[in-house]
């Protein structure tokens, strides 16, 4: 009974805080409790794109690796994961618990980060905060906001990574701390957000250096290698977790945008350009956070907040439109374009939390170890990278020499670094100061850090205008207008100048409360309490900027945002009269109303032709951006939202041909422009175009059909005469074709005008067509090419196939009667998978061996020591 009393006791701290962020997670987010969605432009995005791999998969059980609902086609797996990895058990679990979503989110991440600290010896109770404080980041909250699912996940499953470090090297504890990193690395891995895999990288190296020094000094490198080498074995089987990720990304990476570049001709107009095998500078460095502009840690409307944001009523642009039109004046002050920064658009600020960043900055004076150099050092890192060109000399510098750098765009990512490193160095200062401290080091540590932070706040507080001039590059539309430009920069002042004082009185607040423990008016219990529930207020309250209640949508509005229109609805009605589809579609549809599918899918007729025919739509609606993803939800879309396109369609988008081509259709329209002049968009079988969502699709009947036969080959000599001659062929009769494909068996090609080939069963990820041809000839397929797993039968037989038109695949077929299978098959994703699932059950079965001998032992531990007992009793 005793020792159960014992057990209960050393386990509280740890059931408070798990129940605790339950409950904390819940009521932020309580809607989501309730059954409501957040509404996030990205999670829309997201779901459109998958509008038909998700039925699919739901109809059939059976996973796609392939998909045509985005840019003409592209691999599946770069868009939607699929929970196929047993290790997901664990996030399935957390999910239970919470309800999933964003409450799982936040759960996850102070959870995370309360077991990091706990790997480092912090006390319990003081790891809550740190918990509290990593977590409620605003930036943190506005990627959730924002939809950014696999940014927020990662972020979530980070502190876990360096949890298992901290196990090997502070704990001692090998077999655990490579568990930990194990499973919260395969964790971080399978969220496929690279970018924020690759900072944590930073993390671990500056950590890393710092012991590796350490075990020099003190001469204790064999535990260090020994560490170190359990780590790596810890950081291979999980990386092996996620094998099939890994594998095709980098696959898949050198034939995407961000891969080498294929054109070597310049284009001035390109918006996208590689850099030996990256991204381009400027493109890459589009978001960098301003030098002035990272005083948001600090005070959070610095630059001026969102994008767009919302004003009061006491505010001058109110005071200014109210005077002619009051009902007028309260609409525009819920969209002002607050932000003055100059990033192109932000959803919110960085803001770190005023007390955390006093915290951190008192740490710096408090903390005598020499482990605060590496968090300062690998803060100050990050602070710099995010100045992106900013700061050219330093950043241009490490975009072109460190490794893999240049594959990623928005610098001010990295800032999330200090979302982790200035909570932790703030925690341990506390932590360091309920274990015992000097009174006078403690005194002059407050001093220094008060009068740094708090003077900040406060010479904003009373001269606002050192800020600089309260306009940004993206007021350039407004500038004519100077008379709301002038309201607009009285009223962005103001609100700096409330967030100064309001970052200022958290400042005082939390100096209040370290004076009165550090002359013991108030015990160490009292100074978590407070302390604690100061961050909240402070972060949470300030997030209410960013995630309300109101954001949250119920499941049946958000669907609402799927309807269909007018236009896809008249789609929807020519297809089904279309004598070849329309019996299919039908079966389908009967099948498919029938599915439970039809709960998560209430629009399942559109779904199911989108699953069942195989034609492309443009939607230009809303302007030629090619970011038009809702489309894809219901067709076969020229259009999506990925970064990481193909690199040969991009090339198209970037170099302005498809948008020529959209131009010439639309003249054709009124003029009858011949039909060459948008061959392109027939050869990908553009077969409808949107231009108004309240009429009928126009039917271009000129779209070429899933494949065609041409009678001759144009041979070319490069990659810049293939993409050149792809809109100067006429299609029907010719296509342009790589001297790299001359030896691919296509000699002797001859032309029969009553040649057949008909695509006679459609899937995403085989498409099956019959041909009956007197000779052998040439097709053309309105597919995109992609080399890495599809491959190509004619009557079950496996043959090459080549690409044509720089864009399409094509094939050389014999005379008589065939069939020709098209099956994506990439060993990356099926072999990969295979390792995925090995690797994840050694890992939880090594996790469960670990805590199946640890309760052993502590069953014969006890059991010896009731018989020692009874023994001396006798």
């Amino acid at each position: 009974m005793i020792k159960l009393i014992k057990i209960f006791k050393s386990s509280l701290p740890h059931i408070v805080a798990i129940l605790g962020f339950l409950i904390i997670s819940y009521i932020y987010f309580l809607p989501a409790s309730q059954g409501k969605i957040l509404h996030g432009t990205d999670n829309i995005s997201a779901k459109s794109q998958q509008g038909e791999i998700v039925p699919y998969v739901s109809l059939t059980g059976e996973y796609v690796a392939w998909t045509n609902a985005a840019f003409a086609g592209m691999p599946a797996y770069t868009i939607w994961i699929l929970d196929e990895v047993p290790l997901y058990v664990i996030t399935k679990i957390i999910n239970f618990f919470t309800s999933g979503g964003v409450i799982s989110y936040l759960f996850i991440a102070m959870l995370s980060f309360y077991i990091f600290l706990l790997s480092y010896g912090v006390n319990p109770w003081i790891s809550i905060l740190g918990s509290i404080a990593y977590a409620f980041s605003s930036h943190f909250i506005v990627i959730i906001g924002a939809g950014h699912v696999t940014k927020v996940l990662a972020l979530a499953y980070m502190p876990g990574v360096i949890a298992g470090i901290y196990l090997v090297f502070k704990q001692k504890k090998y077999f655990l701390g490579a568990i930990v990193l194990s499973i919260f690395l395969a964790m971080e891995i399978g969220t496929r957000h690279y970018q924020i895999v690759y900072y944590t990288i930073f993390i671990v190296l500056a950590m890393g250096l710092h012991y590796l020094i350490a075990a020099i000094q003190a001469k204790t490198l064999p535990h260090f290698l020994k560490g170190m080498g359990i780590l790596m074995i810890g950081a291979i089987i999980a990386g092996l977790t996620s094998t099939s990720a890994i594998w095709t990304t980098q696959e898949y990476a050198k034939y995407s945008a961000r891969g080498n570049s294929i054109l070597t001709s310049p284009d001035n107009n390109s918006q996208i350009e590689t850099n030996a095998g990256g991204l381009d500078f400027e493109y890459a460095t589009q978001w960098s956070y301003g030098i002035g502009e990272t005083f948001n840690l600090l005070i959070p409307n610095f630059r001026g907040g969102s994008s767009i944001g919302q004003l009061s009523e006491k505010s001058e642009i109110y005071k200014l439109y109210s005077q002619s039109n009051r009902a007028q004046a309260k609409q525009i002050i819920k969209q002002v374009p607050l932000y003055w920064g100059t990033q192109p658009h932000t959803e919110g600020p960085v803001y770190m939390g005023a007390l955390v960043i006093f915290l951190f900055v008192f740490a710096m004076f408090f903390i005598k170890d020499k482990e605060k150099w590496w968090i300062f050092g690998i803060s100050v890192l990050a602070i710099m990278l995010s100045w992106g060109y900013h700061f050219e000399v330093f950043n241009r510098f490490i975009f072109n020499y460190l490794p893999l750098y240049d594959k990623f765009r928005a610098v001010t990512t990295t800032l999330f670094i200090l979302q982790f490193t200035i909570p932790l160095l703030g925690i341990l200062a506390i932590s360091k100061m309920i274990k015992g401290f000097d009174k006078s080091e403690a005194i002059k540590a407050l001093k220094w850090s008060l009068a740094i932070v708090g003077g900040i706040s406060v010479v904003f507080v009373l001269f606002p205008s050192l800020a600089g001039s309260y306009t940004g590059p993206n007021d350039a539309g407004y500038l004519e207008n100077q008379t709301f430009m002038q309201a607009l920069i009285a009223d962005r002042q103001s609100i700096l100048k409330a967030d100064a004082i309001r970052s200022l009185l958290y400042v005082l607040s939390g100096a209040f409360v370290l004076i009165l423990f550090i002359y013991k008016k108030i015990n160490k219990t009292i100074l978590g309490v407070v302390l604690g529930i100061l961050i909240l207020l402070d972060l949470a309250v300030l997030d209410r900027r960013f995630i309300s209640y109101d954001d949250f949508n119920s499941v049946r509005a958000t669907q609402n945002t799927f309807n269909p229109t007018t236009a896809d609805l008249s789609i929807y009605n020519q297809e089904m009269l279309i004598p070849e589809v329309s019996n299919g579609v039908r079966n389908f549809l009967d099948k498919y109303k029938t599915s439970a599918v039809i709960n998560t899918h209430e629009h399942s007729g559109l779904l199911a032709l989108n699953l069942t025919t195989d034609y492309k739509v443009l939607n230009v609606a809303g302007g030629i951006d090619f970011s038009d993803a809702k489309t894809s939800y219901f067709h076969k879309s020229l259009s999506g939202y990925s970064p990481a396109k193909l690199r040969r369609y991009q090339d198209i988008i970037d170099r302005r041909v498809l948008e020529t081509q959209i131009r010439n259709y639309a003249s054709n329209l009124q003029s009858g422009l011949n039909v060459n002049s948008y061959s392109l968009l027939n050869m990908l079988n553009t077969k409808y175009v949107i231009f108004n969502y309240d009429q009928p699709a126009f039917h271009n009947k000129n779209a070429l059909g899933n494949a065609w036969f041409v009678k001759s080959i144009k041979w070319v000599d490069n990659s810049d005469e293939e993409f050149k001659y792809m809109t100067e062929v006429d299609p029907l009769n010719e296509a342009a074709v790589n001297i790299e494909f001359r030896d691919n068996g296509l000699d002797n090609l001859g032309f029969d005008q009553s040649g057949i080939i008909k695509l006679v069963n459609y899937k995403p990820h085989h498409l099956t067509y019959e041909t009956s041809t007197k000779e052998k000839m040439l097709a053309v397929f309105s597919e995109i090419y992609y080399p890495k797993g599809w491959c190509v039968y004619i009557d079950g037989e496996l043959v090459d196939y080549i690409r044509a038109n720089y864009l399409f695949r094509a094939l050389a077929i014999p005379a008589g009667t065939h069939k020709i299978e098209f099956k994506f098959e990439p060993q990356s994703y099926l072999l990969g998978n295979l390792i995925n699932g090995i690797s994840s059950y050694l890992l939880l079965i090594s996790l469960i061996l670990y805590f199946g001998v640890k309760l052993f032992k502590s069953f014969m531990k006890s059991r010896n020591s009731i018989k020692e007992k009874q023994i001396e009793n006798i």
